[in-house]
């Protein structure tokens, strides 16, 4: 009919603007969250990224090219790579939404900053398996520091006041409840004996291994222990003293590889203290030394 093909592409240019403004307020939100964009395919590992993804990191994109799923992990602290595979599999297995994780990735001027992770998947293959998945990086060490100082004011302000409010009873119990879920890496019954707002420090001294920054939040701590127990790394534990305070002993072989003390505080773990420093570890101790049992 006369007149069909102008109203026809009347349409077309009507939709390609409405499309050119959805990208263009896309732009501006992107760039006023200084976000960093990414698309990560699960079975290959391919990854596409913004330049800002590059920026946080304090590289050029083309330094990092060609972009995969290596690059990510290298970057990525490796004891926060447990955290995100756990978020991951979360996502993937449909008990999350969206994937969410709070890690730190390596600067090029070698310091640790704190990415928040978030993301989710936008398509599954034939057999539902996760195929795409697009996400945003979000730097938030300002916001980090800020909880860390909290934190250590927290402490401060704690430390004028008894160490445990608990009966030397019910301290062993719940040290000994810990022990068995944190082993089992039973987030749920971790979670439960916990504070909302527990707190964890480890004390690696840069000798070994160890959380460079306090985690905050029995649901964190929780996870963190269900990621260390299925990827195999707990070590033999038992219940002991050390210096007189009841403390799990996880042992390396025959040499201990790590003390670990809580504090409670209305009858559920405040703050969890793990020294792995050889350093400070009692000296010389063993299965058959004067770490006593109860």
């Amino acid at each position: 009919m006369p007149g069909q093909g102008t109203h026809g592409n009347g349409l077309l240019e009507r939709r390609l603007q409405e499309l050119a403004e959805e990208r263009r307020r896309l732009a501006m939100i992107i760039d006023g969250t200084a976000a960093g964009t990414w698309e990560w395919n699960v079975q290959t590992g391919e990854m596409r990224v913004n330049a800002r993804w590059a920026e946080i990191v304090g590289y050029r994109l083309e330094e990092l090219e060609p972009i995969c799923q290596k690059t990510f992990l290298k970057l990525v602290h490796p004891d926060d790579i447990a955290l995100s595979d756990a978020a991951l599999d979360d996502h993937f297995e449909g008990r999350s939404d969206n994937y969410a994780c709070l890690l730190r990735m390596r600067h090029k001027n070698g310091q640790w900053i704190w990415i928040q992770d978030r993301g989710r998947v936008f398509e599954w293959d034939g057999q539902g398996r996760p195929l795409w998945m697009a996400g945003a990086h979000a730097d938030v060490t300002e916001l980090q520091q800020a909880r860390q100082d909290a934190a250590e004011t927290r402490q401060r302000l704690q430390a004028g006041r008894p160490r445990f409010n608990a009966d030397a009873s019910q301290h062993r119990q719940l040290l000994a409840r810990f022990m068995d879920a944190s082993q089992r890496g039973d987030s749920e019954a971790i979670q439960a004996l916990l504070h909302a707002n527990a707190l964890l420090v480890s004390d690696g001294g840069g000798v070994v291994t160890a959380a460079v920054r306090p985690l905050l939040g029995a649901e964190r701590i929780g996870r963190l222990f269900w990621a260390i127990a299925r990827r195999g790394a707990s070590y033999p534990a038992r219940l002991g003293y050390v210096n007189g305070e009841p403390a799990i002993l996880r042992f390396q072989g025959d040499h201990l590889h790590s003390v670990t003390t809580i504090e409670v505080v209305d009858g559920h773990i405040a703050n969890i203290y793990s020294v792995l420093n050889p350093e400070k570890l009692p000296a010389v101790v063993t299965r058959g030394d004067s770490v006593a049992s109860w």
